[in-house]
């Protein structure tokens, strides 16, 4: 485990997560990149499993409520439901992925910008409000949108590391992870101008989401949504390829264990505090 590695200096230090913990996993770049997209994949799976109106109608009668929660109007209050969960899954990510060469305010920053599936589940507002989507692929895109807001402040800091680099061991990986800094920066920083919009709009409206709030939200949805999580996934690949042993947490089964959970905790919050 004190084997020395030699990291390309591009590569910003807090990124360096070694092997050295015997309980540290080196996995190949590819199976890192297969479980970000099973993480995806869950996701995925588990909304449009327990958000159409069908599963919705079912558990309103387990309540006694027949009141049809898919055709409420939707509001900005929908998305505290979601928040708690997803911020709690990004800080237990950190904080199991964390070993002595890097502090979970640096891991934090790494999972603000892991592929998520917002650019999929947003979308799913532009279908008819009948089949139960509409409400939470909203809320998806308001919570996608303030996590870009806070993932600007490591983009900032990777970009001041790799803009300017001037060594001679650039790589291709390098070009890809400057590109995809630069276009997510300007992608982020789009939306984290939402995000104030957002904050004002909720402001304003008292908590109730208004005709052109919506259709902003869907505008998003199909413009830097899809931007952001393409980019994310170009950094993550630059990152573990141009060195396979930079990153080596120390509790991955805990990683995937969390990330797996997170969708359905999610929507048992939904349920419990009547917003499924």
């Amino acid at each position: 485990m004190n084997k020395t590695r030699t990291y390309p200096c591009w590569i910003p230090p807090q990124l360096h997560i070694p092997a050295n913990s015997p309980d540290a996993v080196c996995r190949s770049p590819e199976n890192t990149l297969l479980l970000l997209g099973v993480y995806n994949i869950i996701t995925i799976v588990e909304f449009l499993a327990t958000h159409n109106k069908y599963v919705q109608a079912y558990l309103s009668r387990l309540k006694n409520n027949n009141n049809k929660h898919w055709q409420r109007p939707w509001s900005f209050s929908h998305v505290l439901t979601k928040l708690p969960w997803q911020t709690g899954g990004m800080v237990l990510s950190s904080y199991f992925t964390v070993n002595s060469a890097a502090t979970i305010w640096h891991m934090l920053q790494i999972w603000t910008i892991r592929p998520r599936v917002t650019w999929f589940i947003g979308n799913l507002a532009r279908l008819k409000r009948e089949w139960g989507y509409a409400n939470h692929a909203l809320s998806s895109v308001v919570l996608e949108v303030f996590i870009c807001a806070f993932s600007m402040y490591f983009l900032g800091s990777l970009l001041a590391t790799v803009l300017f680099y001037g060594g001679d061991d650039k790589t291709t990986w390098y070009t890809v992870m400057v590109g995809a800094s630069v276009v997510m920066m300007i992608s982020s920083a789009f939306e984290t101008l939402w995000a104030l919009w957002m904050v004002l709009r909720f402001c304003l409206t008292r908590g109730r989401g208004e005709a052109d709030d919506v259709d902003a939200l869907v505008w998003i949805a199909k413009t830097f949504v899809p931007v952001t999580y393409v980019c994310s996934w170009l950094i993550w690949a630059a990152y573990l390829y141009s060195s396979p042993e930079a990153y080596c947490p120390v509790h991955q089964e805990f990683i995937n264990a969390v990330w797996i959970v997170v969708p359905f905790l999610t929507t048992f919050g939904q349920l419990v505090t009547g917003n499924l």
